[in-house]
């Protein structure tokens, strides 16, 4: 799948990073973190476009990072256990 750019209309969830050098697949974990726990719509569809559902899955499940709210309305999405987590 080709990848978009990460849309400069994000940068502000990245003010603690060098957003000219974010790589979609190298920042991936960190990209789908800030998005999914501070996106609005906008940014979650960009998310659900741009990353699989398995990278998805993938970044809640390892994630150290997602506040409680977010990880559990995604562990809920993906029919995980509290264990996956």
């Amino acid at each position: 799948m080709e990848r978009f750019k990460l849309a400069v209309e994000f940068q502000h969830y990245f003010s603690d990073r060098d957003f000219t050098k974010m790589d979609l697949e190298k920042d991936q974990l960190l990209i789908i973190e800030r998005l999914l726990s501070h996106g609005d719509h906008e940014a979650l569809g960009w998310v659900l476009a741009t990353y699989s559902l398995e990278e998805i899955k993938q970044t809640v499940m390892i994630s150290q990072n997602l506040d409680e709210k977010t990880a559990c309305y995604w562990q809920h999405y993906f029919n995980l256990r509290k264990e996956d987590m």
